[in-house]
């Protein structure tokens, strides 16, 4: 799917992709989602996103993440994050990181 496909998609039709679709979308192609669209990805599409799609995460989409999407994050991918992405997470968001996320921070 190109940007402007993704763009379009509804939050159903979104949901519907499997974590392997997800998984083949472009960076700026998953940077183009809204919060809404990026709230229905499930945590295994979270968990399985590239370090090239991590990095491309907007803040606001970082700030919506959900505690099950927060949790699939392993320590790698939060690791890819700039200082900017990094401080988009709420001190909430960050309490609820485990120990292991919450070094990938530093």
């Amino acid at each position: 799917l190109t940007t402007p496909q993704i763009a379009v998609l509804t939050t159903d039709q979104l949901g519907a992709l499997t974590t392997g679709q997800i998984r083949s979308l472009s960076a700026p192609a998953l940077h183009s989602l809204t919060t809404s669209q990026f709230a229905v990805l499930t945590p295994d599409a979270i968990a399985a996103l590239s370090t090239t799609q991590i990095s491309s995460l907007t803040t606001a989409q970082i700030a919506s993440l959900s505690a099950d999407q927060e949790a699939a994050l392993t320590p790698a991918q939060i690791a890819m994050w700039s200082q900017n992405q990094a401080t988009a997470l709420s001190p909430q968001q960050i309490q609820a990181l485990s120990a292991y996320q919450q070094i990938a921070l530093l």
